[in-house]
């Protein structure tokens, strides 16, 4: 039983191709991913199991026979999807989102001695700029996000309780 080359692509229900599938022969390191279109190549002994797994999809073994092409659809995975972002116009999933998501949560904050939510958030977030132009007592800090070349000059919209709010307006921790 020699090495063989099994090629093929691999698509979810909607006959669509996915990119980046990991394609493992199963128990080894030994892989590969798929393209662009979605195919794939890899060198197997018959007998060995192939192991495709994609972010969102439920991952699929297919045992590898005499065939030399295998053709795989992946189908979603329904609680992979259910990762909910919250955002400043609704809710989106957040493999709906097309930029990039930070989160911070009430532990990490907790942890750090600081007197206002802006030190709190300071080298949390990435790409999230905090200027304390002022040492005064409760001078509220210039924030900016992704820089200032982005679309709006990089101030955030902060919004509390779904109202256009100063991020000086929350809560003192």
């Amino acid at each position: 039983m020699g090495q063989t080359i099994v090629t093929g692509a691999v698509v979810d229900v909607s006959q669509a191709p996915l990119p980046g599938v990991t394609v493992l022969v199963q128990g080894t390191n030994h892989g590969t991913v798929t393209d662009f279109d979605g195919n794939y190549s890899i060198a197997v002994k018959e007998g060995e199991i192939l192991e495709f797994s994609y972010i969102g999809f439920r991952s699929k073994q297919i045992k590898v026979q005499e065939s030399t092409i295998i053709d795989v659809v992946l189908e979603e995975d329904v609680q992979a999807l259910s990762e909910v972002v919250v955002v400043g116009f609704g809710t989106q999933k957040k493999v709906n989102l097309s930029g990039a998501v930070s989160n911070v949560s009430v532990e990490q904050m907790a942890t750090r001695p600081i007197n206002n939510v802006t030190q709190g958030l300071q080298g949390i977030s990435p790409g999230l700029n905090i200027d304390f132009t002022s040492g005064a007592p409760g001078a509220n800090p210039k924030i900016n996000i992704r820089g200032f070349t982005s679309i709006n000059g990089g101030d955030p919209l902060v919004l509390i309780d779904n109202i256009p709010s100063d991020v000086s307006y929350l809560n003192q921790i």
